[in-house]
């Protein structure tokens, strides 16, 4: 078989294998793998690039992303520009672009492609890997000003501080605290309009504040609601144990499911938080401030969760029912009007208890320096 050159606007594309030499001829000849899936394009007998060639690579996940893998001699003159598509997975993280290129440059290299939101750099971990390292780019604050509509994912609706009237060049990603709203906002109702990772969320404005959409807002460091009447329709994630804390004269209403493998501190100095969805979230619940209100029919925390009560708050039901892991109460009330909690055990030191108690198999153990009281109808079974 013969070598293989390629001429501008010529390109090599796909996966697989070549045994040959491979020269890309100066101009914009090229090597483009963009076919929205990861794959290899491994080139054992070598590569010369030249002058103004192009690359093209899918990016995913750090695994899952286009490479080139070079066996044989490796050689540039010039240099070459590079350009990216995202596929699904893609995010911050190191992609080694071409592998086993000895003697390779990243300064022979360029990038013609920006993405929103994220830094790009090129740079070469040993002497014959160019590797692609991506960063998130975002604003340590943000704050809610709706220029161009309701969605979240317009830059232009955020700002960079409360009263500099300032607009952000990317939208609020991982390391961004999020405030409702700006001084110059006229408009709350809003909608995510992708998924967010973001690390606090504080409502202060006195106008009640929606947050809405079909995609998933992950927090990593709570809430702060001290505004007005707030509601979460979108669904939540928990990115770490963390603490929500409402300070508002009105409750902070979540209606969508919350998920992840943390727990969840209710602190609540105002008039309730209430959790309307079917939540999973793993890490348990502590009441240490206030109340906590199950607001679906039969299933508001996870199954298996842990529940404390303590601080005097109290873990409202009302008519619903819920089913938990084992729940404690140190000082404080369950409260309800014909609903049950279900648990694996009930642990009471200073308890009030309305709510009806059930669980097959669930002890009950009452701490004998404190006062608990029950006047619900229980059936709980264990000893």
């Amino acid at each position: 078989a013969s070598p293989v050159t390629v001429f501008g606007p010529g390109a090599l594309a796909g996966s697989g294998s070549i045994s040959q030499p491979v020269t890309l001829n100066a101009g914009n000849a090229g090597i483009l793998l963009t076919n929205n899936a990861g794959a290899t394009l491994s080139l054992s007998g070598g590569l010369t690039l030249s002058n103004a060639n192009v690359l093209a690579f899918d990016i995913g996940t750090t695994s899952t992303s286009d490479q080139i893998a070079v066996g044989g001699t490796f050689a540039q003159t010039g240099t070459a520009t590079i350009y990216l598509s995202q596929i699904a997975g893609f995010g911050a993280g190191t992609y080694n672009l071409i592998t086993g290129a000895s003697g390779i440059s990243a300064a022979n290299f360029t990038l013609g492609t920006t993405i929103s939101g994220y830094t790009l750099s090129l740079s070469n971990p040993d002497s014959s890997t160019l590797a692609l390292t991506v960063t998130v780019a975002a604003p340590s604050s943000a704050f809610w000003h709706n220029r161009s509509g309701t969605a979240w994912t317009t830059a232009n609706n955020w700002d960079t501080d409360a009263s500099g009237n300032v607009a952000l060049s990317t939208p609020p990603a991982v390391p961004t605290d999020v405030t409702f709203a700006a001084n110059a906002a006229s408009s709350y109702n809003t909608t995510l309009g992708a998924d967010f990772s973001i690390h606090s969320l504080t409502l202060s404005t006195p106008n009640n504040v929606t947050i809405g959409g079909a995609n998933t807002l992950t927090i990593s460091a709570g809430i702060n609601n001290s505004g007005a009447n707030n509601t979460i329709n979108t669904k939540v994630a928990l990115g770490t144990d963390q603490t929500w804390v409402n300070s508002s004269p009105g409750p902070l209403i979540v209606n969508s499911n919350i998920s992840g493998a943390y727990g969840l501190t209710i602190n609540d100095k105002g008039n309730g938080i209430v959790l309307n969805g079917v939540n999973t979230y793993a890490g348990g619940t502590v009441l240490t401030a206030g109340k906590l209100v199950l607001g679906n029919a039969t299933d508001t925390l996870a199954d298996t969760g842990s529940v404390l009560v303590d601080n005097s708050s109290t873990l409202a039901l009302g008519g619903n029912s819920d089913t938990v892991g084992p729940v404690t109460v140190g000082t404080g009330s369950i409260t309800g009007a014909g609903g049950t909690l279900s648990a694996s055990a009930f642990a009471f030191t200073n308890a009030t208890v309305t709510a009806n108690l059930a669980g097959s198999g669930a002890p009950l153990s009452v701490d004998g320096n404190g006062t608990t009281t029950l006047t619900g109808t229980n059936s709980f079974t264990g000893s």
